[in-house]
């Protein structure tokens, strides 16, 4: 099984991200495929569920000179399966309070074109998913053509 894509990415309960499709995580680097932690980044669908993702490559040693040479010179781009995980459902409610911590948290990169409480505003008076992301491609990734529908 795989989410109902799009998905809001959260990362460490401060990074958020949009993502169309998992196409973009096919490819990695050995460094992010050896330093994964799926737990710290969950991926919330447009049907409602939230997701963990694990990176699968059976060809990759985790030992220590991988791990040296990823970390200090050598780093190749690997392909790798995805092993996505649903770990429940959310609300629509529970994933705004989410992208506020995030808002919270940031450091001048969500905010960066637009003040937190504007935005903050905008995404709380969001009634479905896709109103959430439309604000988010507006005031945050600047994407203007529409990519999903509502």
């Amino acid at each position: 099984m795989t989410p109902t894509f799009p998905a809001v990415s959260i990362y460490k309960k401060r990074g958020l991200s949009v993502f169309y499709n998992d196409s973009v995580f096919k490819k990695i680097s050995t460094y992010t495929y050896l330093s994964q932690s799926p737990q710290e980044n969950k991926f919330y669908d447009a049907a409602g569920k939230f997701w963990t993702l694990t990176y699968i490559n059976q060809k990759v040693k985790n030992d220590f000179w991988t791990r040296f040479l990823a970390n200090s010179f050598y780093n190749p781009t690997i392909e790798i399966k995805l092993g996505w995980t649903e770990e429940g459902v959310y609300t629509l409610g529970e994933l705004k309070e989410k992208i506020f911590v995030c808002i919270d948290k940031d450091d001048d990169i969500i905010t960066q074109f637009v003040e937190a409480d504007f935005l903050k505003d905008k995404i709380y008076s969001c009634e479905t998913f896709h109103q959430i992301l439309t604000i988010l491609d507006e005031h945050v990734f600047h994407n203007q053509g529409k990519r999903h529908e509502d």
